[in-house]
């Protein structure tokens, strides 16, 4: 990589995490924290996942939270920083528990966090949702169609990706800032900057 791209990457990532600190919802924070994360591989990035995650109170809306961004770095193959965070699902929460080992698995294939999914689940007191969660592991397990289209999801668009998009292809990474810098809903300036900065690390 040249240190022309890593200087615009870097300048990204920053204006990214300047924006996410604006952001009062915890959950939105967290989420283009995860984003962010996933580019810069950045152990500091990853920490203030942790810390935002710490923030929320813990019950359900934490625990949920914790599936999303789990699945999220699973997804990018940040496997190990994905279990990592089911450690902070409450030990009572086997639900949860079992639903974030099911997403990493599907992204991990990994037999060990299948197991793991499976231990939590038979864990589960309601019995619907036991069966629920089970029904859910052996589809990521053995329907691979099921998985591929889920490998495949869209990202969610955002307030001018394909204009940002289209000047990033042309190099006007100057540009792009300048359009992103003038969005005024701080997540939604923080999730085009980290989203920017994705598309550079592919594109440049």
């Amino acid at each position: 990589m040249s240190l022309e791209r890593k200087k615009h990457i870097e300048k990204t990532l920053e204006a990214a995490r300047d924006a996410v600190s604006q952001i009062k919802e915890t959950q939105l924070k967290a989420e283009v924290l995860a984003i962010i994360a996933i580019v810069s591989n950045d152990a500091k990035d990853l920490e203030a996942i942790n810390g935002t995650i710490g923030q929320i109170e813990r019950g359900p809306m934490r625990s949920e939270i914790i599936v999303i961004i789990a699945k999220k770095l699973a997804k990018a193959k940040k496997i190990v920083q994905a279990r990592e965070l089911v450690f902070g699902i409450s030990s009572k929460d086997n639900y949860w528990r079992a639903e974030a080992c099911a997403r990493i698995a599907l992204y991990s294939r990994d037999p060990r966090d299948f197991g793991q999914a499976r231990r939590f689940a038979m864990m589960i007191n309601v019995p619907t949702l036991k069966k629920e969660v089970l029904s859910d592991i052996d589809d990521f397990e053995h329907n691979l169609e099921q998985v591929q289209h889920l490998k495949t999801d869209h990202k969610q668009e955002i307030t001018f990706a394909d204009l940002v998009k289209a000047l990033i292809k042309i190099r006007d990474v100057e540009g792009a800032h300048e359009i992103i810098s003038q969005i005024d809903g701080a997540y939604q300036r923080a999730r085009a900057f980290a989203d920017m900065a994705s598309i550079l690390a592919e594109a440049l």
